[in-house]
């Protein structure tokens, strides 16, 4: 059989910072090509000249043209004829031409790419106005089309798949930003153009069926892979980084995550702020809706203890959960919840809501507590700070947990998937 071209969209793959679902999508694209398939992705650049060197420098001058998670344009389009009559895109494949940012590498992993301009806002505004989705005409079509968030975008003759990673706008509509009613009708036209939907966990997967009217068979649980990193710095390696940074390894807690209601920040500082001196708090991620009232003890009570790092590269976050003594992750709901798991790769342990899709992930491997809680939060994080026989015992069961999130495990469920759906 030949092997199978699988079309991915790059919606969040175009993002210059990461995201949880641009992870996953730089994991997948890794598993795609690691199981024999063929990994394409649908860019919305514009391409310019007739070279292709110079065709592959316009590609990577628009790099920055995606928006972010459910970006949507809330003008009335002027465009609507075009949308009606769709896209089509121009094939790309990379040359030596253009010298790659390191942290954008995992393109060379595209067999090849195909670019549409204004692909994925044009998407959005029809979607937004008609309550279509936007027909893609590929140059050369993939055997199998799959968005890895909700994205409506259809590629005429090819199944489609669709990854849900979590229903949060709608379990906790007071902690985001997102439109709720436009959210539910991405998520039906989901199940409606997809073959199957993927979910992350069991909990989400759980949530689809209850807000839509998609078949049980057809809502299938592959847990996202969490890859071990490549290298670990040796303990001199990892004193200098992390003095770069100002702070010491094993005398800090770390939090990784926007700050946003949902990751329950204000909670998380009022607990900490009664956990004893000389512990230092880490906080790693941009901040996002309403940060600075999560924020308001960093500069108060709390501003010789916290430190606030933005956007990291992956190799100083892996330098931070590496020298950590505890990760908090108290968040109020997650459709997974990557950083805990990949905090254990370095014998990390965390603390975790007892809400959401965390305790299915972690499992035994993590200290759970009530996130509204703030008393009992208090006291678990100085246990997991403290106690050492309560440590020694979550990290025993780390290696069963990771187990789950191997490559190979998610690349055998995905490629059934994609075998069945073109069979």
């Amino acid at each position: 059989m030949t092997a199978l071209r699988i079309g991915i969209d790059g919606y969040n793959l175009g993002l210059s910072q990461g995201t949880g679902i641009k992870t996953y999508g730089i994991n997948l694209i890794k598993l795609i090509g690691s199981a024999g398939f063929h990994p394409e992705i649908l860019h919305e650049a514009r391409l310019r000249g007739r070279t292709p060197a110079l065709r592959e420098v316009s590609l990577f001058d628009a790099y920055e043209g995606s928006g972010g998670v459910l970006d949507w344009c809330t003008r009335k389009p002027g465009l609507m004829a075009r949308t009606a009559l769709g896209s089509k895109s121009s094939r790309i494949q990379l040359t030596d031409a253009v010298h790659l940012d390191p942290s954008r590498s995992y393109w060379k992993l595209f067999s090849a790419i195909e670019c549409a301009a204004d692909v994925y806002r044009l998407a959005f505004r029809q979607f937004r106005y008609t309550n279509r989705a936007h027909r893609v005409n590929w140059e050369k079509p993939p055997d199998v089309w799959h968005t890895t968030t909700l994205v409506p975008i259809v590629v005429p003759g090819v199944p489609r798949i669709t990854t849900v990673h979590d229903l949060i706008p709608i379990r906790l509509p007071w902690a985001t930003l997102d439109e709720k009613q436009m959210f539910v009708r991405l998520l039906q036209e989901s199940v409606r153009n997809s073959e199957y939907i993927l979910t992350v966990s069991e909990h989400t997967r759980q949530d689809v069926l209850e807000f839509t009217d998609a078949k049980d068979d057809l809502v299938v649980n592959v847990h996202q892979s969490v890859p071990p990193p490549p290298s670990t710095l040796t303990e001199p390696e990892l004193k200098r980084t992390l003095r770069t940074l100002g702070i010491h390894p094993g005398r800090y807690g770390l939090f990784v995550g926007a700050v946003e209601p949902k990751k329950n920040i204000g909670r998380l500082l009022s607990a900490f702020m009664r956990v004893p001196e000389p512990w230092k708090l880490v906080m790693v991620g941009p901040d996002g809706w309403q940060s600075a009232r999560e924020l308001e003890l960093i500069n108060g009570p709390l501003r010789h203890r916290v430190v606030r790092m933005g956007y990291v590269p992956r190799s100083e976050l892996t330098a931070l959960m590496q020298g950590a003594r505890a990760l908090f992750f108290p968040s109020l709901l997650e459709g997974f919840g990557l950083p805990p798991v990949e905090a254990m790769h370095f014998s990390c342990p965390a603390l975790i809501s007892n809400q959401g899709s965390l305790p299915e992930v972690c499992g035994e491997a993590s200290l759970q507590c009530d996130p509204y809680d703030v008393g009992k939060l208090s006291a678990s994080m100085h246990d997991l700070l403290e106690n050492d026989a309560l440590r020694t015992g979550l990290q025993q069961h780390m290696p069963e947990v990771l187990s789950r999130y191997a490559a190979d495990v998610q690349s055998q469920a995905v490629s059934e998937i994609y075998r069945r759906v073109v069979r």
